[in-house]
């Protein structure tokens, strides 16, 4: 079965179907396996780095948010997940063990698997997070996202439609799709980082 029948019947994919390339999205196209080992990436370092390099820009920002959410509230911000502590015992973890058998956030789910009950582990839903995502995605990151938009790493990929471009300055015309288009930035940078990167 081609990736477009297995993704046809998901209401989410009618919002991303316009952004693929063609080739991908062929009936006869598998989905290929991975051609890479994430267990030997050099202990997962490009992620690390990439990591810490987001961490750096981008963290004071979504505290702040997080902060100004948290007041209009009436409530303290308490934001356990930064704790240097937690950072530095996340980062010891090799890579590959942040993912298992497709299951994200595989070492939180364990660590927590005395707490909390089954089907909250075993709940793979991403929910929406405090924020927005168009202003990250069309004031924040504009510049860099027009960038990656135009640039040969892009278009190389053979993942996204000629014509992102456009889509994306008429997403942002109307603020439209803000959420996909951060999808698309994060699938783009993890595939020059991880996949790319490892070549």
């Amino acid at each position: 079965m081609g990736l477009r029948s297995r993704l046809g019947q998901d209401d989410g994919f009618k919002l991303v179907s316009d952004l693929l390339a063609p080739s991908f999205m062929s009936e006869e196209v598998q989905p290929p396996a991975a051609e890479f080992d994430l267990s030997g990436l050099r202990s997962g370092s490009y992620f690390f780095e990439a990591l810490l390099r987001c961490f750096r820009a981008h963290i004071p920002l979504l505290v702040r948010i997080e902060d100004r959410n948290a007041s209009a509230h009436s409530l303290e911000l308490c934001a356990p997940f930064l704790d240097h502590r937690v950072v530095e015992t996340a980062l010891a973890f090799p890579f590959h063990q942040y993912m298992k058998e497709g299951v994200n956030k595989a070492i939180l789910r364990k660590a927590a698997g005395g707490v909390l009950a089954p089907e909250v582990l075993a709940q793979r839903r991403k929910f929406n997070t405090p924020g927005n995502n168009s202003f990250m995605i069309y004031e924040v990151l504009q510049h860099e996202f027009m960038q990656m938009l135009e640039s040969k790493s892009f278009s190389d990929t053979g993942i996204w439609s000629h014509n992102c471009k456009t889509l994306y300055l008429n997403d942002m015309a109307q603020r439209a799709r803000a959420g996909v288009w951060l999808r698309v930035y994060m699938v783009q940078r993890w595939y020059e980082r991880v996949v790319r990167g490892q070549r």
